[in-house]
């Protein structure tokens, strides 16, 4: 009779990351030709999967917009290197779905299918979907680099693949399969994976957590007791400042990731398109609030992931340069198991995050494709195209934007994966946010203040990073061997957020709004009121 370390050792060489990695390359590859037939219907089939997605599916789905693979990695190794801090952070993200509940329902009766028409409904020009296409594609080229810089180094990492070469083949690689995806499955077969994404994901952290917690004999206090004995210093592990040090500026640091994380994943633009896939506005508040409780969830699987590695791998191996974003999960998923049970743990959680790169990605690629709608209901195209051409756009769109996304991914594979992602929820959040929210809910925003809460929060959170450590003065910067920065904090959003609001603000009250514009913002008004 075969004995269970036996079976273990034998499932665990059958379940490889090799073995992970060639089901989820099969699988996404059929999923996109079966889901992909009868995209060319309509637009809307395109965008918005005609919206007959049903709730509980798009809702599993949106908790996948909002759980990217450097959210899942660096969360979980966040906690394990950061200990207290980052466990703010992994709170942070669930007030994600509460930020967005405000605005839900106004923004799913206001969306048609991209940014662009939300805010054109409001101030409607060409200006105004050029302005929004312009930041959504700065904010989705920046999140596809980092999604496929982290998957290729991830890829790499559980591959046993070593030198930047290897790294660089990855990312290639799955940045090809994530064109193609999202080129082919449209919104449809976006959301399928995204949903099926989201499921793994949760299920490879409660395995993890269900392992970790019977190691410790279900004593969650002796998990928490470990982690702090094995960073070396119990009590600098469970205190503010681990992070970014203890002083002042650190813990503003921290303060300002958190802020990032919390309300620029919120309205990312593939996020924004989502919305717009709900039937109506009850489903959306439905989805919603469903995704609240789905986020708490994985904050806790996660952060208790994140206590397992720091109680289970040495704190060296988990600070590694070059790993620190990206090797927690993995290191843990073989720490807990034996030789065969740990494979079959680093099998599965390498499927789910296999599956996060490519869903995520695909999603922000997707959004970039749907500015060929922004440029299809301008007034020199409006009437000229039809649906084969916007659709056909709409693919050049992502094939255009994959390739310049594999470009930079392979260019800018060495920089901090943490202050990319952070800059991008930054931009979202400075931009983003005050626009939509004074779009739905102030009646004296003007034109001029969108144009300056886009294009002028923009600017100014260039200048913030192009000054602050993550680009020059530290060790993990870009440009590491030069110090030219004077804004004391790596994360920007605790300052850029409320000087977008402010912008569009002071804007708006320095200029008159047009009649035309007075006119839609009380009949959007009477309109949300009526419903």
């Amino acid at each position: 009779m075969n004995s269970p370390q036996f079976i273990a050792a034998e499932l665990g060489e059958f379940f490889s990351p090799l073995t992970a990695f060639m089901l989820v390359l099969v699988f996404s590859f059929l999923l996109c030709l079966v889901v992909g037939i009868g995209n060319d219907d309509s637009a809307s089939e395109f965008f918005v999967a005609n919206r007959k997605i049903s709730t509980f599916r798009n809702t599993l789905a949106l908790c996948g917009d909002w759980i990217p693979t450097s959210a899942l990695l660096a969360t979980v190794s966040g906690v394990a290197i950061g200990g207290f801090d980052g466990m703010v952070i992994a709170a942070s993200v669930t007030m994600t779905a509460p930020i967005l509940l405000l605005m839900a329902e106004r923004l799913r009766a206001a969306g048609e299918f991209t940014l662009g028409d939300i805010l054109a409904r409001r101030f409607p020009s060409d200006g105004t979907r050029l302005a929004a296409g312009t930041i959504t594609l700065v904010i989705c080229i920046l999140m596809t680099v980092i999604q496929l810089t982290v998957a290729g180094n991830a890829t790499a990492y559980v591959l046993g693949l070593e030198g930047g070469s290897a790294s660089q083949f990855c990312t290639i690689l799955i940045g090809l399969l994530i064109i193609m995806f999202a080129a082919i499955g449209g919104m449809r077969g976006t959301s399928m994976i995204q949903a099926v994404k989201t499921v793994l994901v949760l299920a490879a952290l409660l395995v993890l957590a269900v392992v970790v917690l019977n190691r410790a004999k279900w004593d969650l206090s002796a998990v928490t007791e470990s982690a702090g004995r094995h960073s070396g210093d119990s009590l600098s592990y469970f205190s503010p400042g681990r992070l970014y040090g203890d002083s002042t500026a650190g813990l503003l640091d921290t303060v300002s990731l958190g802020v990032t994380a919390a309300f620029g994943s919120a309205v990312l633009p593939h996020v924004v398109m989502r919305l717009n896939v709900f039937r109506d506005g009850r489903a959306v508040r439905q989805g919603v609030t469903t995704a609240t409780v789905v986020l708490a969830v994985f904050a806790a699987l996660a952060t208790l992931a994140g206590l397992g590695a720091a109680a289970t791998v040495a704190s060296g191996s988990l600070t590694l340069e070059g790993q620190r974003n990206v090797a927690a999960l993995f290191q843990l998923a073989e720490a807990v198991g034996g030789d065969g049970t740990g494979r079959s743990l680093l099998g599965l959680v390498s499927c789910a995050v296999f599956l996060t790169s490519l869903s995520t990605a695909s999603g922000l690629t997707l959004a970039i494709g749907s500015l060929a709608h922004d440029l299809y209901s301008s007034s020199k195209w409006r009437g000229k195209g039809e649906t084969l051409r916007e659709i056909s756009l709409a693919r050049w769109f992502i094939v255009g934007s994959g390739a310049l996304g594999l470009l930079l991914a392979v260019e800018l594979g060495s920089w901090s994966i943490v202050a990319l992602t952070s800059f991008g929820f930054a931009v979202a959040a400075s931009t983003v946010l005050p626009a939509l929210a004074y779009s739905l809910f102030w009646k004296d925003f003007t034109r001029a203040g969108l144009y300056a809460t886009l294009y002028g929060s923009f600017a100014f959170c260039l200048v913030l990073e192009l000054f602050s450590p993550s680009v020059s003065g530290s060790p993990g910067a870009l440009l590491s061997n030069q110090d030219f920065h004077w804004f004391p904090m790596q994360h920007i959003a605790l300052v850029s957020v409320p000087v977008g609001f402010l912008l569009g603000w002071a804007c708006s009250r320095l200029t008159w709004p047009s009649r035309a514009e007075e006119g839609t913002a009380e009949a959007l008004g009477a309109a949300r009121e009526w419903g």
